[in-house]
């Protein structure tokens, strides 16, 4: 027998060799196969010292830890401007029943750990109800996990303000803030009254109270903005542009300039458009100094709206003139709506 055969000697307390069966059994753990150990487990466990440092414990346990932290800018990933959520109320719901497992606050750092999770499957709960109902988790990297022996599982929550694209956040009531990302159809401090034009493929909107220094006009960008109306229409007020990338313009939406004067029943409200072949008929400059053209190619009479701080030419845009004109369509409150055009390059003589 392979124990039998084993060589181990131990010395006493006076230096003689001697063999025991339990001393035999640690000589044979090093040489013999996983086999053998089966019979001599209860001679191991049955002795105070023997073995201590050689049986294997099972955790059936694993850690669960995170980060909570705001997104700042929208960006759904952790960036330079975001910054940590600490004491927000995290908990680990098991899954399929409301039964809270555990719950911690995040630190100072927004971070938080459950230490000796049971095996099993978890929701991971964020409790963002003390920023009301603006603000949520928009991004998680689970908000479900499955526990392992010694498993340590770690979830990232962004806590920030919705996003929405253009004609959803068009048809919102006021007074939520939102995120929404789209193209810049002009530069920022263009218009006197502080409006900058947005838009994606599902059309495109104002931003009142613009704060974009760097932004410019075909840039990809988010708008941090309070929804509201202006002069009848949906607006984003008080916003913030957080910059994506820089990008190119889309085509303008090729009008009459009846089409134009009414947005087609507002659906062009805020869109880059262009009118062809169309005649001055008329100018006038207003109040406030902004030179106002009307133009006609026949199918309606269009409001062209010179901004004054746009610095656009005047002296050649006279009555008899033919241009094609592109712009911003903005409504006046009255049912009708003006073309802006951003620069020279915008209104062409025929």
């Amino acid at each position: 027998m392979m124990v039998q055969s084993a060589r181990c000697t131990v010395h006493g307390a006076r230096g003689e060799a001697r063999r025991t069966p339990l001393h035999l059994a640690r000589c044979t753990l090093r040489r013999a196969p996983l086999l053998w150990l089966l019979p001599l487990l209860p001679l191991l466990t049955a002795c105070p010292n023997a073995g201590a440092d050689r049986v294997l414990a099972i955790d059936v346990t694993g850690v669960v830890n995170g980060l909570v932290y705001f997104d700042v800018d929208g960006s759904r990933t952790p960036t330079q401007p975001d910054s940590a959520l600490p004491g927000i109320t995290v908990s680990l719901i098991a899954k399929g029943t409301p039964d809270t497992v555990a719950s911690k606050k995040t630190d100072q750092n927004g971070a938080y750990e459950f230490a000796g999770v049971p095996v099993g499957a978890y929701e991971v709960r964020v409790d963002t109800a003390g920023f009301g109902d603006s603000i949520s988790v928009v991004k998680q990297d689970s908000s479900q996990v499955t526990v392992h022996p010694l498993d340590t599982l770690s979830v990232t929550s962004a806590v920030s303000y919705p996003s929405y694209g253009i004609a959803a956040a068009r048809a919102l009531p006021a007074g939520k803030k939102i995120f929404v990302p789209g193209i810049v159809l002009n530069p920022p401090a263009l218009f006197s009254d502080t409006s900058v034009f947005l838009a994606d493929s599902s059309g495109a909107i104002r931003g009142t109270d613009v704060r974009a220094p760097s932004a410019f006009q075909g840039d990809t960008v988010r708008f941090l903005g309070v929804t509201g109306r202006r002069d009848g229409q949906p607006v984003l007020a008080r916003v913030t542009v957080y910059d994506i990338t820089f990008g190119t313009l889309p085509a303008p939406v090729r009008v009459t300039t009846a089409q134009a004067a009414s947005a087609e029943g507002g659906t062009l409200d805020a869109r880059l458009v262009k009118v062809v072949n169309a005649e001055i008929t008329d100018t006038t400059t207003d109040a406030d100094g902004n030179y106002l053209v009307t133009v006609d190619d026949s199918t309606g009479a269009l409001t062209v709206f010179f901004d004054r701080n746009a610095s656009l030419t005047q002296s050649a845009y006279v009555p008899g003139v033919n241009v094609d004109v592109t712009g911003l369509l903005v409504p006046t409150g009255t049912g009708t709506w003006v073309l802006r055009p951003r620069a020279n390059s915008d209104i062409v003589k025929k």
